[in-house]
């Protein structure tokens, strides 16, 4: 009994996190003027994030710049594939 109790509380924390990732983040959707989910405006902090941390490798060894350009280009794809920008 304990175990589908436990099994019903990790589909309720899941059901509950995708219901968060799908409503709109308020303050993005000002900035860019259309409706942006909370999903979207985490991969925009992530691309935010690997370009910044991009910039600040750019004074260490080669290796770590060439972690942070792999981030950062990743990061670019999934906005990409996931968000769709209307002019």
């Amino acid at each position: 009994m304990e175990a589908i109790s436990n099994i019903s509380v990790k589909v309720r924390k899941h059901e509950g996190l995708s219901s968060w990732m799908k409503r709109s983040n308020i303050l993005v959707s000002f900035l860019c003027e259309q409706e942006i989910t909370n999903f979207q405006a985490l991969l925009i902090t992530q691309l935010f994030t690997s370009l910044t941390v991009l910039m600040c490798s750019n004074f260490l060894n080669t290796l770590t710049l060439f972690i942070c350009v792999i981030w950062f280009v990743c990061s670019f794809m999934l906005c990409k594939k996931y968000i769709s920008l209307k002019n």
